[in-house]
């Protein structure tokens, strides 16, 4: 199975990352908004998927509630390709906070029947992303975003366009207690793993949805 990586200096403003043929990166965190969770139960998809029959709630639910949103980034002043502009931020990870408290360990967010025990190395469970952005949302606003995504809704599209732009974005539902965080993945297309992490007395302390960027990185600098 796959292993968490280690999310503190991802999540620490001014970090250094180190290239094989870039000029280092630093870590900025980006807060985009606070979820609407009234139903505890988290979602991560592609927002453009609406209720897909892979889309489901995580098994590991949380209190009703509101929690903020936060994005590590990868910045640099200069893009080293010509073609894309500079400054340059890529997001490496999107997470949602439950209690602000650290986390001491880490498993994977599964779905209903899904069994980690049959993972092979380097393997895991994650959702798919086709639109090279991905959003996080409460289970009952699972028909609003479906509504949105067939045909897109323009708000929808907006959200998905800022998202490129801006790293991440707060879109509303026609339910004022509603809302879905969309967010760009480092990586773009593929599949990503959602990590819960755990305080010491066990709590739920943030869900994290690694974008994998900083996979291909050489790691943080050491102080």
């Amino acid at each position: 199975m796959l292993q968490p990586p280690d999310f503190d200096p991802m999540f620490r403003v001014g970090t250094r990352y180190r290239w094989d043929d870039d000029d280092p990166s630093v870590i900025d965190v980006q807060p985009v908004g606070e979820l609407y969770l009234p139903s505890g139960r988290l979602i991560a998809q592609d927002p453009g998927w609406g209720a897909h029959p892979r889309v489901a709630p995580f098994t590991v639910t949380v209190p009703p509630g509101r929690y903020p949103v936060t994005l590590s980034i990868s910045h640099w002043e200069r893009s080293s390709d010509p073609d894309v502009p500079s400054p340059l931020r890529v997001v490496n990870a999107a997470k949602l906070t439950v209690r602000d408290e650290p986390a001491v360990s880490w498993e994977l967010a599964l779905l209903p029947g899904q069994n980690p025990a049959g993972l092979q190395d380097g393997e895991f469970f994650g959702f798919g992303v086709d639109s090279g952005t991905g959003c996080f949302l409460d289970a009952s606003a699972l028909t609003h975003l479906d509504r949105m995504s067939y045909p897109r809704h323009p708000a929808l599209h907006d959200a998905m366009r800022n998202a490129y732009k801006l790293g991440g974005t707060d879109l509303p539902t026609d339910d004022p207690d509603l809302n879905i965080i969309v967010f760009s993945c480092g990586m773009g297309d593929g599949a990503y793993p959602t990590w819960i992490g755990r305080t010491a007395t066990g709590d739920i302390a943030c869900f994290i949805s690694d974008l994998e960027l900083l996979h291909h990185s050489l790691g943080p600098e050491t102080p």
